[in-house]
């Protein structure tokens, strides 16, 4: 019997291989752009870490067990940043989450990097996820933790010349937990009753319920601050006015946004460019063309259509670090009822050959998991295994046979590139094993979000979850009834008290345990089909250095690189 399942998942290793090949293949030749640029940036003959380095230092190393708060240390040979800035960083970024500049109101969890620049946080999470001082200098929950009091920077002010103050701190966080005004992080301030500014630089949080969380969370898009005079702007969404330590110049929608360096900036020590280019590239082949040709220093490598081969040979530089993203396939359980039923969806997840899916589909660089905090995260349970639910079709068959449910249907939607495609045409494949019909709708990504959470039209949604900050952000933003990514209201029985008793702590270690017993709860009741995290690397030109990517898939702090001297 074993022989037997070694022999049918070598099959469907090979045949998702050549169906991945086909479209791929047929992808690239259309996208594909190896034209000299007479603008590119010149290399130079100083470097950071080679290929030849990167590809000694990794391939002996086993990340699979790394903490997801240690970031991938730059190169011990790698130049000491210079003291002084030059040079225009042109970086790409594979997400158009820039077309809504808004921190409160965008739901597009592929936003960050976009924002990052432009707008500074309250606090900056670290590599160890543990939040450092940024726009608060300190702060302290109360004896009786029913309120946290920020104490804030002095001299900072605004891209516009507006001061940064505990109004101007009021004014934003008001903002950013009002459901109205903030679709994307009113959840992550649910413990917020009121906002009381109690000087001219301190500002209290009232708090309603535990929030442990929070200085983690006022390190994303809750955190970030808008200009006070500049909120109500009708270009906010495209203009971003922060007191991040870029000031945006130019933005062209499915294009480029420019961007000069912000000389008020409260820290001289950054940026380390005169000039930044984010460009929005979504092929990943053209986007490592760009790279590989110089007329790109850097950006995200997708592990679905590249091997780590592919950037070595190509002369680039991989930076890497473990990821809590997770590929999901989202559900609507108020247009598909049969969603609702916790065995229908233990069957879709026994469905799975995760490791398949992995080896065909990213190069086998995709965790496979089946709990929905990423291995090594603080708040992965340990004693949850990737084969909690085993690959096993005829047991899911017997499941949803036993429900009653012969003939479920339902359509998907996912972003109208071939490696999205590809994946969700393999799930869809697995499902028809188990009888059911996933039908693939390659979607524009414009009305990706909206189909899904906005207008709730999608019955399912396959994408990657780019992870969080802190755990609370992802169960805020997919698994509780209000979720934006939970669009039929479903309640998990028994998470939201579970979520609380998570915020009464302030440490990784004090709230470890809640999470973990979340992850149990989380893992039983599957209210999104988790697959695998993948691979979290960015490639690089050889002549920058300080690429800092962050726990969350695909981001950059960009604010961190300069050119090698």
């Amino acid at each position: 019997m074993a022989q037997k399942i070694v022999t049918t998942r070598r099959n469907r290793v090979r045949w998702l291989a050549a169906a991945l090949a086909l479209v791929l293949l047929a992808g690239a030749c259309g996208t594909s752009d190896d034209s000299d640029d007479d603008s590119a940036p010149a290399a130079t003959d100083a470097a950071t870490e080679t290929a030849a380095d990167v590809a000694d230092d990794t391939s002996d190393t086993d990340t699979s067990d790394a903490d997801t708060g240690d970031a991938a240390a730059p190169a011990a040979d790698e130049p000491e940043p210079p003291a002084g800035r030059s040079g225009t960083l042109l970086w790409a970024l594979p997400s158009n989450g820039a077309n809504f500049y808004d921190p409160h109101a965008s739901t597009n969890p592929f936003a960050r990097s976009w924002m990052y620049p432009f707008y500074d946080r309250l606090t900056n999470v670290d590599a160890d996820g543990t939040p450092q001082p940024m726009l608060a200098t300190s702060w302290e929950f109360s004896d009786d933790g029913s309120s946290l009091t920020f104490h804030l920077r002095e001299g900072v002010v605004f891209h516009d010349g507006a001061p940064f103050n505990a109004e101007a701190a009021k004014l934003n966080l008001d903002r950013a937990r009002n459901p109205q005004s903030a679709p994307a992080t009113f959840v992550d301030l649910l413990a917020v009753e009121s906002v009381d500014v109690v000087d001219q630089y301190s500002v209290r949080l009232n708090l309603s319920a535990p929030g442990g969380a929070l200085p983690m969370l006022l390190g994303d898009q809750a955190g970030m601050m808008i200009s006070p005079t500049a909120m109500d702007n009708e270009d906010i969404g495209t203009m971003p006015v922060g007191a991040g330590p870029f000031v945006a110049t130019e933005f062209r929608v499915d294009e480029v946004m420019f961007a000069d360096t912000f000389d008020d900036y409260w820290d001289p020590e950054i940026p380390k460019v005169d000039k930044l280019e984010l460009r929005f590239i979504l092929d990943p082949q053209t986007r490592l063309n760009a790279i590989s040709s110089g007329e790109l220093h850097g950006g995200f490598m997708d592990v679905v259509t590249h091997s780590r081969d592919d950037a070595i040979e190509l002369g680039l530089v991989i930076t890497e670090r473990v990821s809590t993203g997770m590929f999901q396939l989202f559900l609507n359980t108020e247009l598909v009822p049969e969603f609702a039923n916790v065995n229908v969806r233990r069957a879709m997840a026994m469905a799975i050959d995760q490791q398949a899916f992995s080896d065909a589909l990213h190069h086998g660089e995709c965790t496979p998991s089946d709990q929905v905090f990423s291995k090594g995260w603080w708040a992965a349970n340990p004693d949850i295994d990737a084969d909690y639910y085993p690959y096993d079709p005829a047991a899911a068959r017997a499941l949803l046979e036993a429900e009653g449910i012969t003939d479920l249907e339902f359509t998907s939607i996912t972003a109208n590139l071939p490696p999205f495609v590809a994946m969700s045409e393999a799930v869809a494949g697995f499902f028809a094993e188990i009888g059911v019909t996933m039908n693939v709708a390659a979607t524009p990504i414009p009305e990706l979000i909206a189909g899904f959470i906005v207008n709730k039209t999608a019955e399912a949604y396959f994408s990657v979850n780019p992870g969080a900050v802190d755990p609370a952000k992802l169960v805020g933003t997919i698994w509780l009834p209000p979720s934006p990514f939970n669009p039929g209201g479903y309640e998990v029985p028994g998470l939201f008290p579970l979520h609380l008793q998570a915020q009464s702590g302030t440490t990784p270690e004090e709230r470890a345990g809640a999470y973990h017993e979340m992850a149990q709860l989380l893992t039983d009741e599957q209210p999104t089909i988790v697959f695998c995290t993948p691979a979290n690397l960015m490639v690089h030109r050889p002549e920058v250095g300080g690429v800092q990517i962050l726990a969350t898939q695909t981001d950059v702090d960009v604010s961190q690189i300069y050119f090698v001297e």
